[in-house]
């Protein structure tokens, strides 16, 4: 049976690395400097989805990605903190209230989605944090990128939807 062994000292060591990089390339348009996304998807990618995330919030990670609704509870419930983007589309209006009572951060990929999470905010004045998920070309899903402005108009329409730089950079460089 084949093992996979993770060097901790060597992991933080590769961390350092990044962060320094990072750091070298200069702050954003906010003027913060760009952060390390762990994925932790996958229990950890086999590693343990808590003990991993731990060790890594341990290393100065602060943000983290998930693919589904029951690793981003989990990592609440062993009381981790930092940011927790969920890569996968939400389903259901239950799950997606759950999801914002606990502060992680949504990937939309549709208008449809758009438009159920501003009115559930509005419904429970919530405010939500998201990414907007750009579908280049391999279909799975995502707003197309072959029409940036559309998205942009889209979400402007949003009071209670927070959509990180991220879309807003893409428009104005490729618009």
């Amino acid at each position: 049976m084949k093992k996979l062994m993770i060097s901790r000292k060597d992991l933080k060591n590769n961390l350092k690395v990044v962060r320094r990089i990072l750091k070298a390339h200069g702050k954003d348009d906010s003027g913060n400097y760009p952060k390390i996304i762990a994925v932790v998807k996958g229990n950890g990618m086999g590693l343990g989805l808590v003990q991993y995330a731990k060790f890594l919030v341990n290393s100065g990670i602060d943000f983290f990605a998930v693919a589904n609704i029951e690793e981003a509870l989990l990592l609440r419930e062993v009381g981790i903190e930092a940011e927790i983007l969920m890569l996968t589309p939400f389903c259901n209006e239950k799950e997606l209230t759950k999801l914002i009572e606990n502060k992680i951060t949504l990937t939309i990929s549709s208008i449809e989605q758009m438009e159920l999470l501003e009115e559930i905010a509005k419904n429970n004045d919530f405010e939500i944090k998201a990414h907007v998920k750009i579908d280049t070309g391999f279909g799975r899903y995502g707003f197309l990128y072959k029409n940036p402005r559309e998205i942009l108009q889209s979400f402007q329409m949003c009071d209670k939807i927070q959509i990180k730089r991220n879309l807003y950079a893409f428009c104005k460089t490729h618009g």
